[in-house]
């Protein structure tokens, strides 16, 4: 397996940080998923930056067994790109990953790995269903 990483760099709030990173999983010349980290800025009411996040905005492992392809599902790629990630991010903005609140079903199955692994856990907003890599 590889991992390649790439960064996109947008004009934003933090000059030391791209925009958005991408984690993405080959094995061979096949490509077998993706994880995408958007960086972002909380302000105060004052509207002075007060916190930087990285949170997942997007997330897939291949699966074309339907169609007689590749189902790279179930491998352990998922919760690795997110652990990769989270290594990044406190590297490169000293902030873990979080999952951000908006979470589809199939993107729960790494975090939730990654629960009973002792790494993550879910935050305080437990209605909301985030997670977050413990610092």
């Amino acid at each position: 397996w590889k991992m390649y990483i790439f960064e996109k760099c947008v004009s934003n709030e933090r000059r030391d940080l791209p925009t958005e990173a991408y984690f993405c999983d080959y094995s061979g010349n096949i490509y077998a998923g993706h994880t995408t980290i958007r960086f972002g800025v909380v302000k105060n009411s004052d509207g002075q930056a007060v916190q930087t996040v990285a949170q997942v905005a997007d997330t897939n492992t291949v699966d074309e067994s339907e169609n007689g392809g590749r189902n790279f599902r179930g491998l352990g790629l998922g919760p690795r790109r997110l652990i990769v990630a989270n290594k990044y991010c406190l590297q490169k903005a000293h902030v873990p990953v979080s999952s951000g609140r908006i979470i589809d079903a199939s993107a729960r199955s790494p975090w939730e790995r990654l629960v009973t692994q002792g790494v993550a856990e879910t935050t305080e907003h437990k209605h909301s269903g985030e997670y977050r890599f413990k610092v």
